[in-house]
């Protein structure tokens, strides 16, 4: 959901927004936000230039709350949660990270930056009929040298009053709009919006990896009169070469998607590396199925 030029000519706006599914990554995007663990590349001396924008609610002891006790408390104020739960499997919140090509840095106004930054989310995102901002937290970082960025939390409440993070983010179209509607709001910056569909995408990793087994499903047939030595060496040949065909894509797709992230905050980064480390055991796995292939033939 990430877009970003590497066009060194122009200046653009970079925004990611992923789904919040559990308390568990609540968590991690608070303690994330608010420093309370240490942050990869992050500079403590520089910290202290980290700023709330929209400031979280409190409790009866004046303590700031957490993420996943701000979205309890949000969704218990909902008429229609008076007599519904909460779907299990459902979308809890959005996270939507917005920052900027790092070429802009020098040049930027923070300030009004800044400003805008909390302006777009709270034009896009609150729609409630109650009135009440779904923004439950916004907070700038100026700590990770070469990637400022802000960093907002969203419990995405539709018109109607329920949970409903597809209103906002469902299909192209509605993502290519919110990348449409953030340029228009930044564009008095200097700031501009990539050509539409012109930025760098890669597939899931669980989607080549579903190409890849279906290429290793697809085991030759003998040809007539073909001996049994030569068909052995025939098919492994085969399906080795569709094999490292298919690790070659998952390679460069890796690599496009660590280098189209990088405008991106250290908890994106590390959930994609996280990703691609569980891919490679599964590339083993697909290794040990091949020597297995090689074995029955």
């Amino acid at each position: 959901m990430t877009s970003q030029s590497t066009n060194t000519n122009r200046c653009f706006n970079v925004l990611d927004i992923q789904k919040i599914k559990s308390e568990a990554v609540f968590r991690a995007y608070f303690e994330h936000n608010f420093r309370l663990k240490e942050v990869e590349n992050a500079d403590p001396a520089l910290t202290p230039l980290n700023e709330e924008l929209i400031r979280m609610d409190m409790d009866s002891n004046g303590s700031r709350l957490s993420y996943y006790k701000a979205f309890l408390k949000r969704i218990r104020e909902l008429p229609y949660y008076q007599n519904h739960s909460v779907r299990k499997n459902g979308v809890y919140g959005l996270s939507v990270v917005i920052s900027f090509s790092r070429e802009a840095a020098a040049a930027i106004d923070m300030a009004s930056w800044k400003e805008k930054s909390i302006g777009w989310p709270e034009k896009t995102f609150n729609v409630a009929p109650d009135g009440k901002s779904n923004i439950i937290s916004a907070v700038y970082h100026a700590d990770e040298p070469g990637n400022v960025h802000c960093h907002a939390v969203i419990i995405p409440i539709d018109e109607r009053g329920r949970l409903n993070a597809s209103r906002f983010t469902d299909g192209p179209v509605k993502l290519s709009d919110l990348h449409s509607t953030l340029a228009q709001g930044m564009e008095d910056l200097g700031l501009v919006r990539g050509i539409p569909n012109s930025h760098a995408k890669h597939k899931t990793i669980q989607k080549l990896y579903g190409e890849l087994d279906k290429a290793l499903a697809d085991i030759p047939q003998p040809f007539e009169g073909e001996s049994a030595f030569t068909y052995r060496q025939r098919a492994l040949n085969e399906l080795q070469t569709a094999w490292l065909v298919n690790k070659k894509r998952i390679d460069n797709e890796k690599r496009a998607a660590i280098e189209f992230q990088s405008g991106l905050s250290n908890l994106e980064r590390e959930a994609i590396q996280k990703e691609y480390d569980s891919a490679a055991i599964e590339m083993e796995e697909h290794i040990a199925s091949l020597r297995q292939m090689e074995s029955s033939l």
